[in-house]
């Protein structure tokens, strides 16, 4: 009767799990280490004739309600009695958590948790009346009280007091709770819990969307979808850009520069002048005030001194840095210099010319221009 209510039980409480994760046949198993004392119900003095007890046990958690326990478990007797007895019990339990059946499960156990416990089982003992051992049918009935104690909830301490039976009456045979062949059972029990499939030591319940929230998190898909399309727009415009300034730059490098003639007192003496009075081509490259960075829009004076090197083997290039009055003298004359090492590094590094074909140095405050802005330059000229 005892077996057939539990399964009752089981078949009632089965839906519960429908809906929770880690409910697989892996998940939920745990296993316990008891120890405790006993002592007879009845004819004895509890605190005179306890006994010391100790046990194992494995769980199986079969849905938040209800759960099964196989526990083996022994007393043991330190002296000889009429109306004490050693036993040693293998039960099959049904546990019935109270917490879960009336208040809900909401997806985590609780920190303190009731359960009933009803089992029935294999009993033997030694009766000292009669100085032999018996078999017998047991019953447990009883409660845990469950702390769940770390914050994972992998750990349980359980408070166990039961009832043992030995429900043969050896006189008629039939099956009946006798007070008379009954013991107590108190032990406190350590119960270690396995991780589940859904990476958590128990049953959990997937997060369920209110309706406002999916159209708000729609909302925001469509958002991004929209952002993703404009930065296409955007990406395909400047790969558009990208696209013609290289072709620009690759007429640059295809184009025959012509040699240009500068009057001879504009020279500086700084400036390399070619034999037979013919000025090399120059390139001027601008910065702006105080920096020694090149600008990308004047990357095409640098090309056009590059192709004229590649077309020229025997050609090299003077660059003379240049500053404007603004600012200290020792500030302006490193400035200048500054600018012409950052056109020589673009010549070899990315234009890939040999950097001996270079001579880069800063002029300082020597005025190229009379305009004072104009001064934040350098100037790059070919020697043939």
């Amino acid at each position: 009767m005892i077996t057939l209510a539990a399964s009752l039980m089981a078949l009632f409480f089965v839906h519960a799990q429908s809906s929770l994760q880690g409910t697989r046949g892996t998940d939920n198993w745990s296993f316990g280490a008891s120890v405790g004392t006993s002592a007879p119900l009845i004819h004895s003095v509890f605190f005179t004739d306890i006994r010391p007890a100790f046990g194992l046990s494995i769980n199986k958690q079969l849905t938040p309600i209800y759960g099964l326990t196989s526990e083996f478990m022994m007393a043991v007797n330190t002296e000889r009695s009429t109306t004490d007895y050693d036993n040693i019990s293998v039960f099959l339990t049904n546990r019935l958590n109270l917490n879960n059946l009336l208040a809900g499960y909401h997806g985590r156990p609780r920190f303190f948790e009731v359960e009933t416990a009803l089992g029935v089982g294999y009993l033997r003992f030694i009766d000292y009346s009669l100085n032999k051992n018996e078999n017998s049918i047991g019953a447990r009935l009883g409660l845990n009280l469950n702390f769940n104690m770390d914050k994972a909830r992998y750990v349980t301490l359980s408070l166990r007091p039961h009832l043992i039976y030995d429900l043969r009456n050896k006189i008629t045979g039939k099956i009946q709770f006798d007070t008379r062949r009954a013991l107590w059972e108190i032990s406190a029990c350590v119960i270690l819990h396995l991780k589940n499939s859904n990476g958590y030591p128990y049953m959990t319940r997937p997060y369920s969307y209110h309706y406002r929230e999916i159209e708000f998190l729609n909302e925001a898909v469509n958002e991004l979808r929209y952002e993703n399309e404009q930065k296409s727009v955007e990406l395909e415009e400047a790969r558009s850009v990208i696209e013609e300034q290289q072709r620009v730059i690759e007429e640059l490098r295809n184009q025959q520069l012509p040699a240009v003639e500068q009057p001879a007192q504009e020279v500086k003496p700084e400036q390399p002048v070619a034999t037979g009075g013919y000025r090399a081509p120059e390139s001027v490259v601008l910065f702006r005030q105080g920096s020694a960075v090149v600008d990308s829009g004047q990357l095409p004076a640098i090309e056009r001194i590059a192709a004229y090197l590649r077309k020229h083997p025997g050609a090299m290039v003077v660059i003379q840095g240049y500053a404007s009055p603004e600012g200290s003298d020792q500030l302006n004359i490193r400035l200048a210099g500054r600018r012409a090492e950052a056109v020589k590094s673009l010549l070899v590094n990315r234009y890939r010319i040999s950097a001996y074909r270079i001579r880069a140095n800063g002029a300082g405050l020597v005025k190229v221009y009379e305009e004072p802005d104009w001064n934040r330059v350098s100037i790059s000229t070919i020697i043939k």
